[in-house]
């Protein structure tokens, strides 16, 4: 759900395509990673990028901070 307000905020449609970028927290990285390509096929990302540069938002999952970006494929 934090990836889909992300992507509204963001000025993009729902059936649009994305490249997701998260950065640090290794544990939540370390799920998304093993879980890629599920999350991949729910927020439509053709990409997730770790740790790289990005206009990153904070986001609290399960009391963990996050940084989460995106932008159109």
């Amino acid at each position: 759900s934090k990836v889909q307000n992300l992507r509204k905020d963001s000025g993009l449609e729902v059936e649009d395509k994305i490249t997701l970028f998260v950065k640090d927290n290794d544990m939540l990285i370390g799920v998304i990673s093993k879980n890629a390509e599920q999350i991949s096929k729910v927020v439509l990302a053709t990409e997730i990028k770790y740790n790289e540069e990005a206009d990153y938002q904070e986001f609290s999952i399960n009391g963990e901070k996050l940084l989460v970006a995106l932008k159109k494929a």
